[in-house]
């Protein structure tokens, strides 16, 4: 996965119980191109992965997740992260999980690269 771009915000409607109040599910996420999303989905395929599917343009590796957000609080975020600059990185898929607690299967580097984990720290430390 090429990464050029810090993310976008990937915002997914609700509305919360407290106060009638009005918020957004955001996390900030690197979304792979399509040959990766492609690779991505026969690599479940070919592993026999049951269970229910992600839809493909729902694949992402999520850098920061800020949960239930305002529409105030939204806007001082993006404002936030668009002062963050990251390193362009590349990495390999080299493993694949299953996570019981969250249901789901996970995909990704045996280690972390360094501008990757520089470019979440920054990011979160600009928009909590």
């Amino acid at each position: 996965m090429t990464l050029g771009v810090i993310g976008r915000v990937h915002v997914d409607s609700s509305v919360s119980t407290q106060a009638s109040a009005k918020t957004e599910r955001l996390f900030f996420a690197l979304w792979p191109d399509d040959d990766i999303r492609t690779r991505l989905v026969n690599l479940g395929a070919d592993a026999r992965i049951t269970g229910r599917r992600v839809p493909s343009d729902n694949l992402h590796l999520t850098l920061v997740f800020l949960g239930a957000v305002d529409a105030t609080r939204r806007s001082c975020v993006e404002q936030a992260a668009a002062n963050v600059r990251a390193t362009p990185v590349e990495f390999a898929i080299e493993q694949v999980e299953w996570r019981p607690r969250t249901s789901m299967v996970w995909a990704g580097p045996r280690e972390t690269p360094a501008a990757l984990v520089a470019s979440s720290r920054s990011l979160k430390q600009e928009v909590q």
